[in-house]
């Protein structure tokens, strides 16, 4: 098995967290994950590495994102395929397609795991966790 890769997120408004990801996590992976300590949903987060943009579709070892990184959050417009995603997150029924699994270490210091995500898992799920 992979080692975790554990980066720290920082948003504005919000204290810093840390959360564990496997390498093969995708920026969009980390934005979901990111919910658990800030208040920006994945379709407005911008995520910033190293002074790079990243976007959702990148895997963060392919963007050279390392354990122990920082992953700065901002609030942005929302991308140009919000509206289908949200229109598949509201859709009743089982998620389908590939799932991932996060460990978050929250504000509290508090791990939370989270097993079978979807990609259009709804983020009130996440933050009620």
């Amino acid at each position: 098995m992979a080692e975790l890769c554990k980066v720290r997120i920082r948003a504005a408004g919000s204290p810093d967290f840390d959360i564990e990801l496997e390498p093969t996590a995708t920026v969009l992976d980390a934005k979901i994950a990111a919910t658990a300590g800030c208040d920006i949903d994945p379709q407005f987060m911008i995520i910033i590495c190293k002074g790079r943009v990243l976007k959702d579709e990148e895997v963060l070892s392919n963007c050279s994102v390392r354990s122990g990184d920082a992953l700065h959050v901002a609030r942005g417009s929302p991308l140009a395929v919000a509206a289908p995603a949200a229109a598949a997150a509201s859709s009743s029924g089982p998620t389908s397609g590939p799932t991932i699994g996060i460990t978050v270490k929250g504000p509290g210091g508090v791990d939370v795991e989270l097993q079978a995500l979807g990609a259009n898992e709804p983020v009130e799920r996440l933050r009620a966790l």
